[in-house]
């Protein structure tokens, strides 16, 4: 079954000299079993494809499906809590709210929409099984960089996504970090959780099952 499928993607910037064409016309389906690597060079489109399939932007035309909702003809409330129901995105960097400790952190994307239950224990499940469990209760602040990448992991599966996004997750990470948190990507996927996630890094790319490559816009498969 597919959970996101593509049509004629394109997102145009016209606000320099001459209109740019950061993502032309992508067509593809990521289906349940999937674990995608995209790699390319700085500026070819990786991130603002991300962010297309995401709904964070809007295409210029063409589509983007989730679990066969066209998220780019939803209405910004319907498409947050697709987002928000559908989507876990670990973004470039680090990203955790300061003011707040780590589990409240990982609670966050919970709250933003009503729903039944009490999320506390499912966060602090979730921060055990990224194995910083025992930070709970610290603030950002004070964790060291692969820590905080673990956290922004675990707030990304809060509301037990079918896609979860990633992109450079491994940028910042020594080669021990890099591989636990890919390790963890597997497993995620291996349970149920399609993966897409940006590379620049051979190495990680290779834990995906599909590859392609991002040049000017383009996305291509790559099959050897």
């Amino acid at each position: 079954m597919s959970v996101v499928e593509t049509e004629s993607l394109t997102k145009v910037y016209s606000g320099g000299v001459r209109p740019f064409s950061a993502v032309s016309g992508v067509d593809f389906t990521i289906n349940e079993e999937d674990f995608i690597s995209v790699m390319g060079r700085s500026g070819s489109g990786k991130s603002t494809l991300l962010n297309l399939v995401a709904g964070l932007l809007r295409p210029t035309s063409g589509s983007v499906s989730i679990n066969g909702r066209k998220i780019s003809e939803l209405d910004d409330r319907s498409g947050s809590f697709v987002r928000n129901s559908e989507i876990g995105y670990v973004p470039q960097g680090q990203s955790l709210l300061g003011n707040i400790t780590v589990i409240e952190n990982v609670v966050l994307p919970f709250t933003l929409f009503k729903r039944p239950g009490e999320p506390y224990g499912r966060a602090k499940d979730l921060l055990e099984r990224v194995g910083v469990g025992d930070l709970a209760d610290s603030r950002p602040k004070n964790l060291s960089g692969g820590e905080q990448r673990r956290v922004s992991v675990a707030r990304a599966l809060m509301n037990s996504p079918s896609l979860l996004i990633a992109d450079e997750p491994t940028s910042d990470l020594d080669l021990e970090t890099s591989s636990q948190v890919m390790e963890l990507f597997s497993e995620i996927n291996r349970e149920g959780a399609a993966v897409l996630m940006v590379t620049h890094e051979p190495d990680t790319a290779n834990y995906g099952n599909r590859h392609f490559t991002m040049d000017a816009g383009k996305l291509t498969e790559r099959t050897a």
